[in-house]
């Protein structure tokens, strides 16, 4: 099974009034469908304006709004393409005064006191101060990343569980469109081991679904990743393989790009109703309700955002599936 990630909105904190969202967006492609998949996309490409392309790649922040639409329209055909967003709200940041990475740090190294060796507990303040290095930007992306393949394997062992997939889930595979080009950067060096942390902290908070009629212990998943407790063994999933990729050399990686473009049109600067109408035609078959799949989180309280500007997603959402979420959302429109 193969997930892709690539990343959009803006993840800097400047107080200056703008409402920012950090966007990341990820796509799953099972090995069985990924001929079909990548095919219908070089014919995608291949109708594209020379306008959309940069150096040779297409871009998704260069496609025309009816280039976006056709995007949008061939993702929400093909229900084997998992389409998951994440947005880190950085005005509930902003807002808050919140320290996010000076608190990370600071949990970093309460845990490093905690290492029994010292060969461990040096590895784990090491890690602290290489954390601390990053800047704000970097350290607010890398956790939206997290958050985004964290919620990525949720919805598609659920969605890609049939024996047709069985197959695809001998191995897993992740790659990253990196924002420095540098092989073995600060960020992804960084990056490799927090990520891991995140991920455990957050299952222990909220540990991963499984259906027990479906993820059974002859599941190809459940033989190759699960621990005796029914829980993931995440070091065996993640561990050594993030892989880091130029995306002109992954058609998944410029997948994720232009469903990236279509989330951040949807959600910052000067939202139109055609491009909100795009991003639910891109979440269409997405595993969550039409208020929660938008991947939207903080990292501060709950209560700091405001989650009336995210309505109009939901709404698109709901309008594209229609049925009775979107009739929920008329009667609770006009207050019946």
């Amino acid at each position: 099974m193969k997930f892709y990630f690539d990343e959009s909105g803006d993840f800097r904190l400047d107080d200056d009034g703008v409402q920012r969202v950090g966007i990341v967006a990820g796509i799953t492609i099972p090995e069985s469908a990924e001929a079909e998949v990548f095919a219908r996309f070089d014919q995608f490409v291949a109708m594209l304006s020379p306008s959309a392309f940069k150096n040779g790649e297409p871009k998704g922040n260069l496609l025309t709004y009816e280039e976006r639409m056709r995007f949008a329209e061939m993702i929400a055909e093909n229900e084997k393409i998992v389409v998951t967003p994440a947005m880190l709200d950085i005005a509930s940041i902003n807002q808050a005064k919140k320290d996010v990475r000076g608190d990370m740090v600071r949990r970093m190294r309460k845990l490093a006191e905690q290492c029994i060796h010292d060969t461990m507990r040096g590895e784990a303040h090491l890690l602290a101060n290489q954390f601390k290095n990053l800047s704000d930007n970097q350290s607010l992306r890398l956790g939206s990343v997290a958050y985004c393949i964290k919620r990525a394997f949720e919805q598609t062992i659920i969605l890609l569980s049939g024996k047709e997939y069985f197959d695809c889930w001998n191995h897993m595979r992740f790659e990253i469109d990196p924002v420095q080009v540098r092989r073995g950067s600060r960020e992804e060096l960084v990056f490799k081991w927090t990520m891991l942390g995140w991920l455990q902290g957050w299952s222990q908070k909220n540990p991963t679904m499984i259906i027990t009629e479906i993820h059974t212990e002859d599941h190809p998943l459940m033989k190759n990743y699960s621990t005796a407790n029914d829980t993931f063994d995440l070091t065996k999933i993640y561990r050594d393989n993030l892989h880091y990729l130029d995306s002109s050399k992954s058609k998944g990686l410029q997948i994720a790009d232009m469903a990236a473009s279509i989330m951040h049109h949807a959600v910052c600067g000067i939202v139109t109703f055609d491009n909100l109408m795009n991003y639910g035609l891109l979440l269409k078959n997405n595993l969550w309700a039409a208020d929660h799949v938008h991947g939207l989180f903080c990292m501060t309280d709950p209560s700091d955002v405001d989650y009336s500007r995210y309505q109009g997603l939901t709404e698109a959402v709901a309008k594209v599936r229609g049925g009775d979420e979107w009739r929920a959302i008329v009667r609770h429109r006009l207050g019946v």
